[in-house]
C-alpha cells in the first residue's frame, strides 16, 4: 500500500509484515517491496536443514495460512519440501494508509528437495 507523500516520496507499507518504507516512484516502491520479501526468505532459508521450518514458523507465526494449513504445517515444519500458498488479510491498517493506493503483489518461491 502507498501513501503519496509531499516532498516527492512515497510512503509504502507491506501489511501482512507491518514494515513500512519510501520509494521515490511506484517502480521503485514494487522493487523494494519484493527485496525486502527475498531477504525475509533467504534470511530463513540460508540454514538448509532448519530453513523451511523456521519459515514457516515464521509466517505462521505473522498470521499467513496456507491452504489446507494443518498438514502444510505440519509437512514443513518436518522440513518436508512440498508446494503450499500462503495468504494473510491485514485487519489494522494505520491510519494514515486508509485513503491509499493499493499494490498488489504476489510472490512464488520454489525450493528443490
Amino acid at each position: 500500500m502507498t501513501n503519496d507523500e509531499e516532498l516527492g516520496y512515497i510512503n509504502c507499507w507491506i501489511p501482512s509484515f507491518d514494515l513500512y518504507f519510501s520509494a521515490k516512484s511506484d517502480e521503485l516502491a514494487k522493487k523494494k517491496s519484493q527485496a525486502i520479501m527475498f531477504a525475509f526468505i533467504d534470511h530463513y532459508l540460508g540454514n538448509r536443514t532448519k530453513g523451511v521450518k523456521q519459515l514457516a514458523l515464521e509466517l505462521h507465526k505473522l498470521g499467513f495460512k496456507a491452504n489446507n494449513d494443518q498438514n502444510t504445517m505440519a509437512n514443513l515444519v518436518r522440513n518436508k519440501v512440498m508446494k503450499a500458498k500462503f495468504s494473510n488479510s491485514p485487519s489494522n491498517i494505520p491510519f494514515e494508509f486508509t485513503s491509499r493506493n493499493e499494490m498488489n503483489q504476489e510472490h512464488e518461491l520454489e525450493l528443490e528437495a
